[in-house]
């Protein structure tokens, strides 16, 4: 008669180092379906256990990747420079441009394009904007403002596509045009540092 065992055995029952996976376990007996959630944990993987031979091609998708490791810098400038010498402060003038180049990864997701500047004004009744032209643009992509006398470090972040939608841009080389205006003609918009980043998603 066969007795049914399933459930009886279970890891406290197991002496360590009982079974041993170079002799007692065949190639492909252990599946992924058989494994629990968050069952193995770091402290269960021995130093140097999971070495890049081990790893195959396409193993290990971009999504599970930290967005650290999976993005760098293309373009940075930190030239400070502002609009105080404009005739018109209210509108907008070219500031600084950077030029930088991107193209998606070969991956189903489209990348992403992340402008940081920071932005100031000399007074925190005048907001400072920063306009975001791409190439020949007349009409800013994208705005940032800030009231802070001090430095505000803001983001934007443009997707790598088609170029079709406002907030794409296509792939290739591009010229970023940073132009200032100030909220009241008596104050002075500033911009330094921007950095331009290649995020792969």
């Amino acid at each position: 008669m066969a007795v049914d065992m399933r459930g009886q055995v279970t890891g406290e029952k197991i002496a360590t180092g009982a079974i041993n996976g170079a002799t007692h376990i065949q190639d492909g007996t252990v599946q992924s379906a058989k494994v629990a959630l968050s069952a193995i944990t770091a402290t269960l993987i021995a130093d140097n256990a999971v070495t890049s031979a081990k790893i195959g091609p396409g193993a290990i998708e971009t999504s599970k990747v930290s967005e650290k490791v999976r993005t760098r810098p293309v373009a940075a400038d930190d030239t400070e420079v502002d609009n105080s010498s404009a005739a018109n402060k209210t509108v907008y003038e070219t500031s600084k441009t950077v030029t930088f180049a991107v193209k998606n990864a070969a991956n189903a997701t489209p990348d992403k394009v992340v402008v940081a500047l920071q932005v100031k004004t000399s007074d925190i009744l005048s907001a400072a904007t920063a306009g975001l032209f791409m190439n020949s643009e007349v009409t800013a992509r994208s705005e940032v403002s800030t009231n802070l006398l001090t430095y505000d470090l803001v983001t934007v972040t443009f997707e790598v596509g088609s170029g079709a939608g406002a907030g794409q841009l296509a792939e290739g080389t591009h010229s970023l045009k940073m132009k200032l205006k100030s909220q009241l003609g008596t104050a002075t918009a500033t911009i330094k540092l921007v950095e331009v980043y290649h995020v792969i998603l």
